[in-house]
């Protein structure tokens, strides 16, 4: 899941990248992870090392379309694309079991619930110190994967949840994050709301026009006073 910045005037492409190279480096990381056993009994070198590597490699796709939109415009800062990341990778274990390697960077959300003593928020969050104020993928920090992956045995009974702030903030109120009571209650609204929406056939992906939304975009749409950011949320059950 990633939020672009709206103080920068390419945001939106920021998050693509994020997004697109994110999912093909995390892809990577998974089948690189599942070859060494060893490196699923914890957080591991090899996971918080990959972790980096994938930072890395978003903010070099990012760094080579800003260098080309320089030749354009050579005023363009590749901060003009800021853009958060949120990343979950979920992995089989030999012994049958799963893993949950989550990694974030800027603010936002993501969370176990309905996962007994293992639910609860599972990211580090960067909160400025005013509003709209937060930590991008390009910022010094974004790569300190010693910091920033987190590692859980899941339990046969999850709800993970991954949503930009502008879906955690109107509903997680301050202080709330890390409660596994938190979780349980957004898992336990969302859970009817999922599993209505009907399924699409292989690997086509489902498009809705704003007439024809399911019922969780309809969730996603309500309107809170004071609340208008990104919506965004990843949602495993």
């Amino acid at each position: 899941v990633s939020d672009g910045a709206g103080s920068a005037p390419l945001s939106r492409r920021g998050s693509c990248i994020v997004a697109s190279v994110g999912v093909k480096s995390l892809m990577e990381l998974g089948e690189r992870l599942l070859k060494e056993p060893d490196a699923l009994n914890g957080r591991s070198q090899v996971a918080v090392e990959g972790f980096a590597a994938v930072v890395q490699a978003i903010r070099a796709q990012i760094g080579f379309e800003a260098e080309f939109i320089q030749k354009l415009r050579p005023d363009f800062q590749a901060k003009e694309m800021y853009a958060t990341f949120l990343a979950a990778l979920v992995l089989p274990t030999p012994d049958g079991g799963q893993i949950l390697l989550t990694y974030s960077a800027g603010d936002g959300a993501i969370g176990l619930g309905l996962a007994g003593d293992a639910a609860g928020l599972k990211c580090v969050p960067d909160h400025g110190q005013s509003a709209g104020q937060t930590l991008f993928i390009l910022n010094k920090g974004a790569e300190d994967a010693y910091k920033r992956l987190v590692f859980t045995r899941l339990p046969e009974r999850y709800a993970l949840l991954l949503m930009s702030d502008g879906v955690s903030d109107p509903l997680i109120a301050h202080g709330q994050e890390e409660k596994s009571e938190t979780w349980d209650a957004l898992a336990g609204v969302l859970m009817p709301i999922v599993k209505a929406e009907p399924l699409t056939d292989g690997d086509v992906d489902k498009e809705e026009t704003h007439k024809e939304k399911g019922g969780l975009c309809g969730w996603l749409d309500s309107y809170q006073k004071g609340h208008h950011d990104d919506r965004t949320i990843a949602v495993i059950f």
